[in-house]
């Protein structure tokens, strides 16, 4: 990334001391478009591997395991990229060939082919749908690993629950046998005498 910077300098150096020529700053401004784009390729790269590293250092703390899975997928995913962005700056390679030829004053190839500005801008456009792509390609990685998570916790949630409302069930019966115990009994009426005649046992 810092040699496109450095390139991008040096070339806004060359497009103030050039000669007045349409062709010559024509050809300095393409080169630093170009420069100008891999930079900004380059920044996309790394943003999309830390959160994918971010990803992967979370699940390393949740499961080893899947981990290693995880590991495996990301360097198929890797090369699938490399290989991608590879094809990419060769056509970029070409484009800038075919443009200089032209600005130099050679023909362009006939047979009915696009111009070689509009393919440049073709193949600028599918630059930033690759990258958007593999930007939703890690998002949405990211959030089907949370989504799982979750789903992980609810799984051993779900599997705890019939333990809990067993003891729950415990607990509730212990309380209400005390609550039952603790009650005091309510106050009971005063007997009634009965009355004897001891008339007869004073007489005597």
């Amino acid at each position: 990334m810092e040699c496109h910077r450095k390139t991008v300098t040096n070339l806004d150096l060359a497009l103030k001391i050039s000669p007045p020529s349409t062709v010559i700053l024509e050809s300095l401004q393409i080169q630093k478009k170009y420069h100008l784009k891999q930079v900004e390729s380059l920044k996309l790269k790394k943003q999309q591997h830390e959160r994918y590293m971010k990803a992967l250092e979370y699940q390393r703390r949740r499961n080893p395991e899947y981990l290693a899975q995880q590991m495996e997928k990301l360097d198929k995913y890797n090369e699938l990229q490399i290989a991608i962005y590879h094809n990419l700056d060769d056509t970029d390679t070409l484009l800038e060939s075919l443009q200089k030829s032209r600005l130099g004053g050679q023909p362009e190839p006939a047979a009915g082919k696009a111009p070689v500005d509009e393919l440049v801008s073709l193949n600028h456009a599918l630059h930033l749908l690759i990258h958007k792509m593999a930007q939703n390609f890690d998002e949405y990685a990211t959030e089907n690993e949370n989504l799982k998570e979750k789903l992980r916790l609810y799984e051993k949630e779900t599997e705890n629950q019939p333990a809990v409302a067993n003891s729950l069930e415990t607990g509730r019966d212990a309380l209400e046998a005390i609550e039952f115990h603790s009650q005091e009994l309510p106050a009971l009426a005063p007997l009634e005498l009965p009355s004897f005649d001891v008339s007869g046992f004073e007489n005597n």
